[in-house]
């Protein structure tokens, strides 16, 4: 079965709590088809890769969010 990139959002309401859920197993897998990254930088990419999802669904902005990193040493 294929998974697809999909946000969920739930409530509830009797707690006070709302939240989402983010799966971004398409995109995840074109990412790394593409490039041979050591495993510290697929999991920061994977962080990253989530963050952003989550970010852009809270502000709900209509627009693109680039997201960039510098890693400087060796």
């Amino acid at each position: 079965m294929a998974q697809h990139d999909q946000l969920h959002r739930y409530l509830f309401e009797q707690f006070a709590v709302r939240g989402e859920l983010v799966t971004v197993s398409e995109t995840w897998k074109q990412i790394l088809e593409n490039h041979n990254y050591p495993l510290p930088v697929k999991t920061l990419l994977g962080e990253l890769l989530v963050a952003t999802s989550l970010l852009t669904a809270t502000l709900n902005l209509p627009v693109i969010s680039p997201c960039s990193c510098r890693v400087t040493g060796r």
